[in-house]
């Protein structure tokens, strides 16, 4: 069983460019684990392409008490 609380917000800054970011915590409510986690994601449109960078952590507690983290680098075009 898992419940999750969090976040998500998005603004366009300019015409072409806009920022999205959300923040969350799940909690594993049969054990001790959990995660908080962030991502922010920048989405610039022009034309008919679109190019995004963004940033996505996670920090995981296990139920043995290690706790382990991660950094995620997006980038892309469509």
């Amino acid at each position: 069983v898992t419940r999750k609380v969090g976040f998500e917000g998005r603004s366009r800054l300019t015409k072409d460019l806009s920022l999205t970011g959300s923040a969350w915590q799940e909690d594993y409510l049969d054990t001790d684990m959990l995660r908080r986690a962030g991502r922010l994601l920048a989405e610039y449109r022009t034309g008919n392409t679109t190019g995004r960078v963004g940033l996505t952590y996670a920090h995981d507690k296990r139920a043995d008490g290690v706790v382990n983290e991660s950094l995620l680098a997006q980038i892309g075009a469509t």
